[in-house]
């Protein structure tokens, strides 16, 4: 079974968008499942599974903001 990662990101954070497809790939690339904040998703032009924030299943999870999106993870 792959390993799962979910990125919480705050979208309106300079750098979020550009840094976003090259970090997919690595993790996609490494095996990793990866699923998405959904504001994440609805502000980028990436596709991907939205994160369930009810059923949080994650082995990682990255954060791409500062303190208040770490918090919010």
């Amino acid at each position: 079974m792959a390993s799962r990662a979910a990125i919480v990101a705050n979208p309106r954070r300079e750098g979020v968008h550009e840094i976003l497809p090259r970090l997919l790939s690595h993790l996609a690339d490494k095996g990793w499942h990866v699923v998405l904040d959904p504001d994440l998703l609805a502000s980028s032009a990436v596709v991907g599974d939205p994160l369930d924030w009810k059923k949080l299943e994650s082995d990682l999870v990255i954060t791409l903001g500062g303190d208040g999106t770490l918090l919010r993870a």
